[in-house]
């Protein structure tokens, strides 16, 4: 949940909470990275909050692991089970992550906070750090990120099983970690990790539950506090 006195400085009129534009640009780069379980609604409030940037006048990309680079679309093959990617292994699969992180970075990411964009990443490196280390070595995770940026903000969204299962049920098939046994597995990891890593990561848990309207006027109030 976000901070009390965070939630204080929010008003009727969040957009007048953030800092003025500056020839569209809010500030130097800043690369905030939206997590949580699947159907936690990251994809539905990255995209939001990254409307709500452009509105108020910031400069912003939205942009998503795995991405749709030629390695991030070997990992959506193996995810859902299609061809022989989908017999790729634990520790394979952990380091096409990593690789396709390193050029997501250099086509998307680093470009885009050069320019002094804030950039709303969906899933990043709490994700793999939460799902992969059921699997394999957290050390070696982290050997294998050593060079990824470590993002300015990571805004973790907080939901319940049954909220996630409710979420996920329009969904026409479950990928490779999409049982209810493993996300519950996955989402004490990520709360493990959340005290962990919460200094390398900057991760601030925001409640998940509730309308979109709800959850991203919370991210709102998260990501003001981050702009002043």
């Amino acid at each position: 949940m976000v901070p009390r006195q965070v939630f204080a400085s929010v008003r009727a009129n969040a957009f007048a909470l953030l800092p003025p534009a500056r020839g569209g640009i809010a500030t130097p780069g800043i690369l905030i990275a939206i997590e949580g379980i699947d159907g936690s609604g990251i994809s539905t409030q990255s995209r939001a909050l990254t409307r709500w940037l452009k509105d108020s006048g910031h400069s912003a990309v939205c942009t998503k692991e795995p991405t749709a680079g030629p390695v991030g679309q070997l990992i959506r093959r193996s995810l859902r089970g299609q061809g022989s990617a989908a017999h790729v292994s634990e520790p394979v699969l952990a380091a096409l992550f990593a690789a396709d992180r390193l050029d997501h970075l250099q086509r998307v990411i680093e470009p885009a906070l050069g320019r002094g964009e804030i950039v709303v990443c969906d899933r990043y490196l709490l994700s793999s750090f939460a799902y992969q280390s059921l699997a394999v070595d957290m050390d070696w995770l982290r050997q294998l990120n050593r060079r990824a940026r470590r993002p300015d903000l990571t805004l973790w969204l907080t939901v319940s099983p049954a909220t996630s299962r409710q979420r996920r049920v329009s969904r026409v098939t479950d990928e490779r970690y999409e049982s209810d046994d493993h996300l519950a597995l996955v989402s004490a990891q990520m709360r493990d990790l959340s005290r962990r890593l919460s200094g390398e990561l900057h991760i601030l848990p925001v409640d998940g539950e509730g309308s979109v309207s709800d959850v991203l006027t919370r991210l709102q109030a998260a990501v003001t506090e981050r702009l002043r």
